[in-house]
């Protein structure tokens, strides 16, 4: 007996659910049928097509309004109004997604088959369904803690919906907390001294309130705090004897990445940059010698150097060493200015066969005072490595001077000499 009974109530909740639905769907119809004013051709299209009788509504349209112009206007204007109503509902939580969909449908169908395009009203359906399930998917989010997610989604939900006011409220509350739980956090990372992990987190913050003025101040104060330390222990990495500026710029670049627009850090790395070697055949040419040329050129030992000096040997057969373009040293003025305190370089021969000479001797100058020379070159000379201090020196020139035999009565064909390198050269701040 209670078995039957069960089975009975169960039946029995089954119409009635059955009944709630179809009255839901005759209400949504028939509120937009109240607003008709349209000939008795027209409602009775409008109401074959809300019961879901298609085929019914689009004969009786062939039948009894197609062709009428006025009628077809208002048969037009009968599947957009039952459209905005069905809209406005579900916009309002009246009826449910799954009801609206049903009686989208309805409309959808006789539609297509009398030829009505109502496109802006299915865009309009399709931002409502987004609305409602990013209030749906913000609000478990909200309820899960997890804020920033909760406030992206939230915030999508559309002006005019039902949820709209539920959702500000939500979204209120989880910047209040989210602002909150990241302040205890960052804190947190401050005490092991994380404090990029810090600003990131509060940088999150401000993309959910801009101008927040105690994130605002928190950032400034972890900057300050945080670029001092960096800069100081740059600064130690520098001190005598070591001097490893090549370590303090390495740590001034990666605090950059926290801080990229810090204008103590930016100061710090133009000062460690300026110790760094630069090329001294990039600096500005003071003045050189007709004969002068940056080139490539390989050793005797088969180092390639892509830019260097070298007193290159030309013209005919037999070279006369009287005075020509060839015998003349090859000279290069550069300024230096005074910014530099070492000059680092590489003195080479080239490389030929066993025959072959060096008649050239390099020679550097600061200021018209002899720094550096390298003579008696030999084809069997190693790669010299040197280095000169150029402490003061406002112009250098580098001279490689031939110093071989000379005169119309002796001379060297053009292809038993080797010339000297000048390579491998920069100058550098050390002080």
């Amino acid at each position: 007996m209670k078995r039957v009974f069960s089975v009975l109530l169960l039946i029995a909740m089954i119409v009635l659910l059955t009944s709630c639905t179809e009255n839901q769907i005759g209400d949504t119809a028939s509120r937009a049928f109240e607003n008709l004013d349209v000939s008795a051709e027209v409602k009775d299209f409008f109401m074959y097509m809300a019961k879901g009788d298609y085929q019914e509504a689009v004969d009786l349209y062939y039948e009894k309004i197609q062709g009428n112009s006025t009628k077809e206007d208002e048969a037009t204007g009968a599947c957009e109004a039952y459209f905005e109503q069905i809209n406005n509902e579900y916009l309002n939580g009246i009826i449910t997604k799954d009801i609206a969909e049903k009686e989208v449908a309805k409309v959808t169908y006789v539609e297509k088959e009398i030829g009505i395009f109502l496109d802006d009203k299915y865009a309009h359906f399709n931002e409502i369904s987004v609305s409602k399930e990013d209030f749906a998917e913000g609000k478990a989010l909200f309820e899960a803690k997890r804020y920033f997610d909760s406030i992206e989604r939230l915030n999508r939900v559309l002006q005019n919906d039902s949820n709209y006011e539920e959702a500000q409220n939500m979204i209120l509350i989880s910047t209040k907390n989210q602002k909150e739980k990241s302040i205890k956090e960052s804190e947190e990372k401050i005490l092991k001294s994380d404090y990029a992990g810090a600003v990131t987190l509060l940088k999150q913050v401000l993309n959910i309130i801009p101008q927040d003025e105690d994130v605002l101040k928190l950032i400034s104060e972890y900057e300050a705090e945080f670029c001092q330390r960096e800069i100081q222990i740059a600064a130690d990495v520098c001190k005598k004897p070591t001097t490893d500026w090549e370590t303090a710029l390495k740590i001034i670049k990666s605090a950059q990445q926290v801080f990229p627009e810090n204008n103590s850090l930016l100061e710090a790395e133009k000062l460690y940059a300026s110790y760094s070697p630069v090329s001294l055949f990039d600096l500005q040419l003071f003045n050189r010698s007709n004969n002068f040329e940056i080139s490539s050129a390989t050793d005797n030992v088969g180092n390639v150097y892509e830019k260097c000096m070298a007193h290159k040997h030309t013209g005919s057969t037999n070279n006369y060493w009287d005075g020509s373009d060839e015998t003349r040293p090859m000279n290069a003025i550069y300024l230096l200015e005074s910014k530099y305190n070492k000059l680092a370089f590489t003195v080479a021969v080239e490389g030929g066969s066993e025959e072959q000479k060096c008649y050239m001797t390099v020679k550097i100058y600061g200021d018209n005072r002899l720094l550096y020379s390298a003579g008696n070159l030999k084809s069997s000379t190693m790669p010299i490595k040197g280095e000169v201090d150029v402490t003061g020196i406002k112009q250098l020139k580098v001279s490689i001077v031939y110093d071989g035999p000379t005169g119309n009565t002796r001379y060297i064909h053009s292809g038993t000499v080797r010339d000297a390198i000048f390579a491998n050269a920069t100058v550098q701040k050390t002080k």
